[in-house]
């Protein structure tokens, strides 16, 4: 499939050259078979003007590109919601492993202090401290998260996980600003989370897009 950023660039020519055509004698400056095309009837088909046929293959390239933008709309991201503090993690990488399979979450009486995220079958690194009580989500076989709600301050205090199972996972305390990520677009979930943390999980975010549909490691 041709590259948004080519279909692009041939537009601009295209429509540069329509213009200046439009202003000149075509005649001179249309490449000779569109010349040959304008003026010749040829087998007893009526003449198509080869300006007609420039805007006609204009047409075609817009099309092209229409397509090509739509294809490549699937990801999204919601975020960040949380302080400024903590060093930064993504697992962007992670997601190679597979789709989510399961979570961790530690929380205490004020904050999510804790997550860990499974990837197939492979976890990930451990982000935060060791404060509060782990609670563990297992996803069932085809299950995903389609949206997380949750509240924040300068910290993360609580987090919501809903699944495409009308399954609902509530862990932290109800305080705090309100959030709802969700993806942008239809039949896309949670592939992966960023954010940053220290002793606890200073802000996170969510990331969306089609569902995996190759795991390299599943098999393990």
């Amino acid at each position: 499939m041709l590259s948004s950023g080519i279909i692009t660039s041939t537009l601009i020519i295209l429509f540069h050259y329509y213009g200046f055509l439009q202003s000149h004698d075509r005649s001179v400056f249309l490449p000779e078979y569109l010349v040959a095309i304008e003026t010749c009837d040829r087998k007893g088909f009526p003449a198509q003007p080869g300006f007609e046929g420039l805007k006609m293959l204009l047409w075609i390239f817009l099309g092209i590109f229409c397509i090509a933008a739509a294809q490549q709309r699937s990801s999204s991201y919601s975020g960040e919601y949380g302080g400024g503090g903590g060093k930064r993690f993504s697992h962007s990488g992670n997601q190679l492993d597979g789709p989510i399979t399961a979570v961790r979450v530690r929380a205490n009486r004020n904050y999510i202090t804790g997550i860990q995220v499974r990837y197939g079958t492979t976890w990930s690194e451990y982000k935060g401290g060791s404060s509060g009580d782990l609670e563990e989500i297992f996803l069932h076989p085809g299950e995903t998260f389609t949206m997380v709600s949750g509240k924040y301050s300068s910290y993360v205090r609580k987090l919501v996980f809903s699944t495409n199972k009308n399954r609902q996972f509530t862990i932290g305390k109800d305080y705090g600003i309100s959030f709802n990520a969700a993806p942008l677009y239809p039949n896309t979930v949670l592939r992966y989370i960023s954010g940053s943390s220290g002793s606890v999980i200073d802000a996170i975010s969510f990331h969306w897009d089609y569902a995996s549909s190759n795991c390299v490691h599943c098999a393990k």
